[in-house]
């Protein structure tokens, strides 16, 4: 006779997978009282209707093994990049590292991606300026972002502010204000704008960078309930620094 942890546990492990899929991929509430209420058969139903597909299957076989070890999609992609040393592993692999902190590790795999063609590669470098950027080495974060500086991708990414940034913290406070004004827009860029308004605060224009944090508030708050919802996280971010500054 199986043991009751023996049973409920594998059933734990499934429903939580099952909530935290469903959450994640916002699926029908109806779903979360199938998975609490009826656990083992509500799952079992949620999996049949979320994972018919084989290449579904083969991510949900991913995400328990994810569940149980929390360096295996790590360890996947390092097995992956060993046998098959291709740009693509490289990069997911850096990403994977930088994610987990292994900021050292992201650079050296990121570094032996710039050769030939690739040496301006612009996702690479992105990725580069973003890791050199989290080190406080400010001259390499520099030197990456000059080389994909003329990118159209470029102009709006996130990293560009980290660039601003980096500028700063290296006495050029001329081109690190140009490039925060450069992604000042309406309705857009609220990350850079929230960097551009502590930048403004940094160099001691409170009004100014409050004034800034108001527009982005407002323009969130008269957005539709879809966009709020995805905006949720960068307006509580807003708000909080907001209320920060005196």
């Amino acid at each position: 006779m199986l043991d009751s942890y023996g049973y409920y546990t594998p059933v734990l492990i499934l429903q939580g997978f099952c909530l935290y899929h469903s959450y994640k991929n916002n699926t029908h509430q109806k779903y979360y009282w199938l998975i609490i209420f009826v656990p083992l058969v509500g799952s079992l139903v949620y999996l049949y209707l979320n994972f018919y597909k084989k290449s579904l299957i083969d991510d949900l076989s991913d995400g328990f093994r994810g569940i149980v070890n929390s360096n295996y999609h790590v360890e996947k992609l390092e097995r992956e990049t060993k046998f098959t040393d291709t740009m693509s592993n490289k990069k997911h692999l850096a990403i994977q590292y930088l994610n987990k902190g292994r900021i050292n590790e992201a650079i050296d795999l990121l570094n032996s991606c710039l050769v030939g063609i690739h040496a301006d590669d612009q996702e690479i470098n992105r990725l580069l300026l973003q890791a050199y950027y989290s080190q406080k080495e400010y001259g390499k974060c520099i030197i990456a972002g000059e080389k994909i500086k003329n990118d159209y991708t470029f102009a709006n990414a996130e990293e560009k502010a980290l660039l601003a940034w980096a500028y700063y913290y290296s006495g050029n406070v001329d081109k690190a204000e140009s490039i925060f004004k450069s992604q000042d827009g309406l309705f857009s860029n609220y990350f850079q704008r929230l960097e551009y308004s502590k930048y403004l605060q940094q160099t001691g224009r409170t009004a100014d960078a409050k004034k800034k944090l108001a527009v982005m508030i407002e323009e969130i708050e008269h957005m539709d309930k879809y966009e709020k919802k995805l905006k949720s996280k960068i307006y509580n971010d807003i708000k909080t620094y907001n209320n920060s500054l005196k």
